[in-house]
């Protein structure tokens, strides 16, 4: 059995299938993306931890902290998204190729 699994024998499922791969792509390249962001953004909070260590202001300083948690819990839950997108395409990618195939519907599942 090859790697490439069974051919695909309508153009609307090759279609689909090529489609499917594009979208997890992108999105596996988003989440790489968030994912160096949200890195950089924790640095840059110990950068300002430690560059300010020039009497801030109060207010400045729970300004700074407020903000940096903000984008840190937007990145978190921006990745979880794309990972929950990621798993359904693949779900979906394993719905099509076991509809495809010749096993039984005890062996699918």
């Amino acid at each position: 059995m090859t790697s490439a699994g069974p051919p695909l024998p309508s153009k609307a499922e090759c279609f689909q299938s090529s489609l499917t791969e594009r979208g997890y792509k992108a999105v596996t390249m988003s989440v790489k993306a968030l994912n160096a962001s949200s890195l950089l953004l924790a640095h840059q909070a110990a950068l300002q931890d430690d560059s300010m260590s020039t009497s801030p202001t109060p207010a400045l300083w729970d300004e700074v902290c407020v903000v940096t948690d903000l984008c840190l819990r937007l990145h978190r839950c921006a990745v979880q998204a794309f990972g929950r997108a990621m798993a359904l395409m693949v779900a979906q990618e394993r719905a099509r190729w076991l509809n495809r195939s010749s096993l039984s519907q005890k062996e699918k599942t």
